[in-house]
């Protein structure tokens, strides 16, 4: 599914998704905190306070993991630049799948 009803948070191995530090740039990366961003998944796209999180479409190839960034809305970076997130329901909770990468939990919706 491209879309969940009501808002949610991300946690990756317990570690909840950090709200973004506006630091003035339009690009930044994403960071695990004690405070847990509150995000709401449209038309397979993440969204938290005017910003949106995922990852850059053209990537490296490596196996290397890859790196999620939050991208300012109305910003250089168009929608379309970024990866859609969908998500499948998983229990209590969805998976949400990066590009076919199921390794990331949200819980909610609130």
């Amino acid at each position: 599914m491209s879309s969940i009803k009501g808002s949610f948070q991300i946690k990756i191995n317990d570690q909840a998704v950090a709200p973004v530090d506006d630091n003035g740039e339009d690009q930044i990366q994403a960071s695990f905190g004690p405070d847990a961003a509150v995000f709401t998944l449209t038309d397979g796209r993440l969204e938290s306070n005017g910003w949106y999180l995922g990852r850059y479409l053209v990537e490296d190839r490596s196996l290397l993991p890859k790196r999620v960034y939050w991208f300012r809305k109305g910003s250089g970076v168009e929608p379309d630049w970024i990866h859609l997130v969908s998500a499948e329901p998983s229990g209590t909770s969805y998976s949400l799948l990066f590009s076919g990468d199921s390794s990331h939990e949200c819980w909610g919706p609130d």
